[in-house]
């Protein structure tokens, strides 16, 4: 389990919307990796090679970023009707972001200029 336990399980409680089945977090979270908008052509073909990642490869922390920072983050889909506030998600593999749960609120928080400081759980590499 990543150094920041806690953080670890508010991230994994984010993450939890998108199981499938009884999927565990790491599961849903390299699932979620893999379809990301900037791992896959539309067709479907991998762009990337994405590592499988277990959850002791990684560190979570809390943070605050800005509309202009979550904006440069690529998103998937245009909807902006967020079904709840919670922290977005961001995996940050080396200092790569990809967006992994939020897509929704980004949207909404751009429709609205609402410039932040808006709440992100950012998932990374561990350092050994």
């Amino acid at each position: 389990m990543p150094d920041s336990v806690y953080l670890w399980i508010q991230a994994c409680e984010q993450l939890k919307w998108h199981n499938k089945g009884s999927d565990t977090c790491i599961d849903t979270l390299n699932r979620l990796w893999r379809k990301n908008v900037q791992a896959r052509h539309a067709g479907g073909e991998a762009l990337l090679d994405i590592p499988t990642v277990r959850d002791d490869m990684l560190m979570v922390s809390a943070e605050q970023w800005s509309l202009q920072k979550l904006a440069a983050v690529p998103r998937g889909h245009a909807r902006a009707a967020p079904q709840f506030f919670g922290p977005v998600v961001i995996l940050d593999w080396f200092e790569r972001f990809f967006l992994l749960d939020g897509n929704t609120r980004v949207n909404f928080w751009l429709a609205h200029k609402n410039e932040g400081p808006h709440a992100v759980l950012r998932i990374s590499e561990r350092n050994i």
